[in-house]
């Protein structure tokens, strides 16, 4: 009976430790996964604030570019402006070219037809004198 009484004892004080052991184990996990737990938080808002930091950026990158397009569109229209203005007036400066080609060709005729009859007159005039 002594010796039963030891085992018993022993099997207790072996039930107790392993339920010490049981209990420390669980303790540990928990531990570990409340810390687990807390890492993940702060992860989710470290990526939180990181996608509002991205959505931020993207915003003003987009804005920026939008800026930039509306002035280029600006200048764009502007210089198509001018362009359109020089080609008026190049095209009347054509005109005018034209006009006075015409007028030129126009005294050149005039001119050699007044040439002509001047000859003309010259060589009746030298005939009467002779």
């Amino acid at each position: 009976e002594k010796t039963l009484s030891i085992r018993e004892k022993e099997l207790h004080r072996r039930s107790l430790e392993v339920e010490q052991d049981r209990e420390e184990h669980q303790s540990k996990q928990e531990k570990i996964l409340s810390k687990n737990v807390e890492q993940s938080r702060y992860l989710r808002e470290e990526m939180k604030h990181q996608e509002e930091r991205h959505r931020k950026k993207m915003d003003t990158l987009n804005s920026d570019w939008s800026q930039q397009c509306t002035s280029l569109q600006r200048h764009l229209d502007s210089s198509e402006r001018e362009i359109s203005r020089l080609n008026s007036l190049l095209n009347q400066r054509r005109e005018h070219d034209d006009e006075l080609n015409i007028k030129y060709k126009k005294f050149q005729t005039d001119l050699k037809n007044l040439e002509a009859i001047f000859q003309r007159k010259e060589y009746i005039l030298t005939n009467i004198i002779i």
